[in-house]
């Protein structure tokens, strides 16, 4: 089976521990049961599913909400460096200005890959998870 879903990039200074504690917290406020794993390189994943009958049908059929509109979701967090650069033409949510080049060099900095479904253009679902996830992420700022 090819893959399906579609991925999400976020760096942030929250640590992955507080992250990954949240999105339990999140899960079960949402009626969803997860798996979580983390692997000897300290790279932490966590599925997210709503019940036994969407984590059989995920497995048959990948990403999709075919279940009520709903499917499972996934994260993937582990700490990186991040030595790049970016293109800004958003900054603290104005856009009235040229946009610009910005270096960003960090030693250690958490990294989070969000798998939903489908497109957040296209699904109400994972947008929600998508919006979800980005809020629990600056929550505290």
């Amino acid at each position: 089976m090819e893959f399906t879903g579609e991925l999400y990039f976020y760096y942030s200074d929250k640590p992955n521990e507080t992250v990954i504690n949240l999105l339990k917290l999140y899960a079960d406020k949402i009626g969803y049961e997860y798996n979580y794993e983390i692997n000897d390189l300290g790279e932490h994943s966590i599925m997210f599913f709503k019940n036994k009958e969407m984590w059989e049908y995920h497995l048959e059929h990948g990403y999709n909400v075919d279940l009520n509109g709903e499917g499972c979701f996934y994260i993937n967090a582990r700490i990186v460096s991040l030595d790049g650069k970016a293109s800004l033409y958003e900054l603290n949510g104005r856009s009235n200005f040229e946009p610009t080049d910005t270096c960003f060099t960090f030693n250690k900095v958490s990294y989070y890959v969000l798998t939903v479904p489908c497109a957040i253009e296209e699904d109400s679902f994972s947008k929600k998870i998508y919006t979800d996830f980005h809020n629990l992420l600056i929550m505290g700022k």
